[in-house]
């Protein structure tokens, strides 16, 4: 049996899913800020989609759309090594983005930042002191990956560079305004539009660079394809 999914069938997709989420979230937010007496099946809802909260439905999402880029990156290594030598600049990226989908399941970034307020008390915009070493991470690998990017095919890097610059603008960009709104007015209503564009950026940058990917897979094999076998067959 063969299926066949069309790339535009991919990205509509995961662009449902995330706007199923948002469109949760944002109820999450309604709750949060109209509701005063929560009941119990508000909160259960809050800690289920809002988009602020850790190890829920939308975390998991995220974290797949990463280890999913992981895995696409992986399969383009390996057949990139069959055809030339410089395949390595795949396998980095692989994983890069396999630790970035560990660190979106188990937060490792919150503890970087008890440990930077602790020592070095950051403030305002780098309330989320995390953002220092993942920026200064960030720069070099792209510095670093500067003649792998121009190796590439010239719509595939676009798509790249897009998809990559829709998640800084939301994990950094949005990050910082949230972080600098945070410790002036606490837990409020800007907070909570930060943190949800913060997160919606991510998801759409991440899906468009798995279209990207699935795109450069499709420019090597013309079809994207897969087969299900008996496994006795």
């Amino acid at each position: 049996m063969k299926f066949k999914i069309t790339l535009t069938t991919v990205l509509k997709f995961l662009g449902s899913i995330i706007l199923l989420l948002l469109v949760l979230n944002l109820a999450c937010v309604w709750m949060q800020y109209v509701i005063e007496d929560k009941k119990p099946f508000h909160i259960f809802f809050i800690r289920l989609f809002d988009f602020n909260q850790e190890a829920n439905i939308p975390s998991f999402f995220s974290s797949l759309l990463l280890l999913t880029v992981a895995v696409l990156l992986y399969f383009i290594y390996r057949y990139e090594k069959k055809t030339e030598q410089k395949a390595m600049g795949w396998q980095g990226l692989a994983l890069v983005f396999t630790f970035l989908s560990i660190d979106e399941a188990t937060e490792i970034h919150e503890f970087l930042i008890g440990y930077f307020r602790t020592h070095y008390e950051f403030s305002g915009y780098f309330y989320y002191a995390w953002i220092i070493p993942y920026s200064t991470a960030m720069l070099l690998l792209g510095l670093v990956y500067i003649p792998f990017f121009k190796r590439l095919d010239g719509r595939i890097f676009i798509l790249m560079m897009v998809s990559g610059a829709i998640f800084i603008a939301g994990a950094i960009g949005m990050e910082m305004l949230g972080g600098n709104t945070m410790e002036n007015e606490g837990f409020g209503l800007r907070y909570m539009i930060f943190y949800t564009i913060e997160e919606t950026l991510e998801m759409a940058g991440v899906s468009l660079f798995i279209f990207s990917l699935l795109r450069f897979l499709a420019g090597r094999k013309k079809n994207l394809s897969f087969k299900l076998k008996p496994s006795g067959g």
